[in-house]
């Protein structure tokens, strides 16, 4: 596996085409088999492999006839505006935590609570 390329790499300027068993292009299309064109970040087509043009050229192919590929999955309960409250001691009691995060919260200005959220961002998509 170390020699497929890191599709968030930006320096990647030829094509990289992923080869899927199973595919779902985030707008509720989906495709058995599929095929996933990207530049860097970028999709550049994605779906049947009838229907996606690859380009010709230097085009590395990821072999992923064994997997599903499909959008990242994003968790709506993050709670982002928290990422950067330091970390509170757990106490006894559960509710006395939740207070202290609570009390955390509620004392963070506006641009507190931005910074917070970038850098959970950031967290989340340094993940994957």
């Amino acid at each position: 596996m170390s020699n497929t390329p890191k599709i968030q790499d930006d320096s990647v300027a030829a094509p990289v085409a992923v080869r899927a068993a199973w595919l779902a292009d985030g707008r509720g299309a989906c495709f058995a088999p599929g095929v996933l064109v990207l530049r860097g970040r970028a999709v550049v087509a994605a779906g049947s492999p009838e229907s996606v043009g690859v380009p010709g050229g230097a085009v590395t192919w990821v072999d992923a006839s064994d997997s599903a590929v499909m959008p990242a999955l994003v968790n709506a309960h993050t709670h982002l505006d928290l990422t950067l409250v330091p970390r509170i001691p757990e106490p006894e009691h559960f509710f006395q935590w939740l207070g202290g995060v609570r009390s955390a919260r509620l004392s963070m200005t506006a641009d507190d609570v931005r910074q917070s959220v970038l850098a959970g961002v950031q967290r989340l998509d340094a993940g994957g």
